[in-house]
């Protein structure tokens, strides 16, 4: 028996099934997802917080950009930040597979 009639991959013909929506809503509230979203949402706080830092040295001193790439420099510069970096690619990419999971049942 093919995996498709097995019922274990599903064709293109079920993306739309309320068994698909029904995975991916469950997915999505899973504790270990929910936990990685939020991580996801702290970060975003923290990286815009590191760029209107930027953005305010920039306005005292009058050179430089404030924009994601200068935060996620000052952010490499420092001890650590290659480990930080790598949590905020996680934490970042788990909060758009939780809002990926969103789009199927909104």
């Amino acid at each position: 028996m093919s995996p498709v009639r097995a019922g274990l991959v599903p064709y293109a013909g079920d993306m739309d099934t309320p068994n698909v929506k029904q995975m991916a809503r469950v997915s999505r509230r899973t504790t270990p997802m929910r936990f990685l979203a939020r991580t996801g949402f702290a970060v975003n706080g923290v990286v815009n917080a590191i760029i209107g830092a930027i953005a305010f040295g920039i306005a005292i001193t009058g050179g430089g950009h404030a924009d994601q790439s200068g935060a996620f420099a000052a952010i490499a510069a420092t001890p650590g930040g290659i480990v930080a970096l790598w949590i905020i690619t996680v934490a970042l990419s788990a909060l758009g597979v939780w809002y990926l999971l969103g789009s199927f049942f909104t």
